[in-house]
């Protein structure tokens, strides 16, 4: 079976490149960390073919910049190949994936800031799958440090008022979205209108749900596969969404929004938020912004995009 690309490059950091660096790896972290579908052991064989291979990140904060080109001239001399696979370079595409990386500046990339978000406002201006794709992976070493107490700056999520008015902007949507414009729109046979409706409640419930487990979302294509590995409940949630996609029916449809809408205010519940009565999210959602006290963190518009 091929190995999926995170234990290649763990494998390929400790038997080609730290030997290659030797005591230049003091200076670097390094690990795989970032976009692309092996930074959340999600690779298969279908997308193996691009920008897969052995490679590892080598992050060098901007102080030690003078250590960039031994490390280069070190990393010129890898294989072409590593155990059957071929090695990875750099494409136009991918170009800041992987290879000899600024700490600073791979955080900005994704964040916006040098350094973790400080302020309310800093906070909600990143995305949650850019702040899932700059978390990922794993990191092999870290000899100064700098990079992984970033990482574990960000990996503590969201300030807990950020975090409710962001939950509660999810689940505004997903009301919106699921319980009230998909079943208007299933009683008109408007299948395109009904279509993103549908959409817009998936993508907002399971915004949520991560909210619940405290955990950032990656990008669209796979946040449903990364709620099937969250702690329960959340793989139940997954598996009421995929019925719910399958739905023919507007009688099935309701049934399963209702489901999950159900598993979302259960979680509320179990994390000690404040809740609504019965299953409109709505409802849960005003009561999320009432536990809020801070009126200038009320005032602001969290990005749910």
């Amino acid at each position: 079976m091929c190995p999926v690309g995170l234990d290649l490059a763990r494998d390929f950091w400790a038997e080609e490149v730290a030997p290659r660096l030797g005591p230049l790896g003091r200076v670097v972290a390094a690990g795989l960390v970032g976009e692309g579908s092996e930074c959340f052991g999600f690779d298969d064989t279908l997308s193996r073919d691009h920008d897969w291979g052995p490679a590892v990140c080598l992050w060098l904060r901007r102080a030690d910049r003078d250590a960039a080109v031994p490390i280069r001239a070190a990393l010129a001399h890898l294989p072409s190949s590593f155990h059957g696979h071929r090695v990875r370079r750099p494409s136009l595409e991918a170009v800041h994936r992987t290879g000899l990386l600024e700490v600073e500046g791979f955080y900005r990339r994704f964040t916006g800031l040098e350094r973790p978000p400080a302020t309310p406002e800093e906070w909600l201006a990143c995305p949650g799958y850019a702040l899932a794709a700059c978390t990922n992976g794993a990191v092999f070493a870290d000899g100064p440090g700098a990079f992984s107490a970033h990482r574990e700056a960000l990996l503590a999520h969201y300030p807990e008022p950020v975090r409710r008015l962001r939950l509660a902007a999810h689940l505004e949507a997903a009301a919106q979205g699921g319980q009230y414009n998909l079943p208007r729109a299933l009683q008109r046979s408007d299948r395109v209108a009904a279509t993103l409706a549908l959409a817009a409640f998936l993508r907002h419930a399971m915004a949520a749900a991560f909210l619940l487990a405290r955990r950032y979302p990656p990008f669209s294509k796979w946040t449903h596969r990364a709620l099937t590995e969250l702690p329960a409940p959340w793989p139940e949630l997954a598996r009421c969404l995929t019925d719910l996609a399958r739905a023919t029916t507007a009688r099935e449809t309701d049934r399963r929004v209702e489901a999950a809408a159900a598993l979302l205010a259960g979680g509320l519940v179990r994390d000690g938020l404040p809740a609504g009565q019965g299953l409109f999210l709505l409802d849960h959602a005003h009561r999320i912004r009432e536990s809020i006290d801070d009126p200038h963190i009320l005032a602001l518009h969290p990005r749910i995009d």
